[in-house]
């Protein structure tokens, strides 16, 4: 496996930084269309996902703390190649989420 290990801070309670994921991840057709394939779950802080991101099986799960987005994404060894863009594409989408 070619797990990911993302952490990304933010200037928002808590909270606030839950409800804008949660905002975020509920508009699964809109600005980022990878995410049709994946599933989110949530209880309090912590998310749990799992699906399919351009014929890759993912899960992982996520944990939003006062500071910062701690996210562990676990990827099939045939996704190894992608990792760095993965990497990128996440980092991207919790900033755009969390500014």
């Amino acid at each position: 496996m070619a797990d990911l290990k993302i952490e990304v801070p933010h200037n928002l309670s808590r909270d606030d930084a839950i409800a804008r994921l949660l905002g975020a991840l509920s508009v699964k057709d809109g600005a980022d269309s990878m995410l049709g394939g994946v599933n989110f779950t949530h209880e309090g802080n912590r998310f749990s996902f799992s699906g399919k991101v351009k014929g890759f099986k993912v899960s992982g799960k996520m944990a939003v703390l006062e500071q910062c987005v701690r996210m562990i994404v676990v990827l099939p060894l045939a996704a190894k190649p992608f990792r760095k863009t993965a990497d990128e594409h996440i980092r991207d989408y919790l900033n755009t989420n969390l500014a």
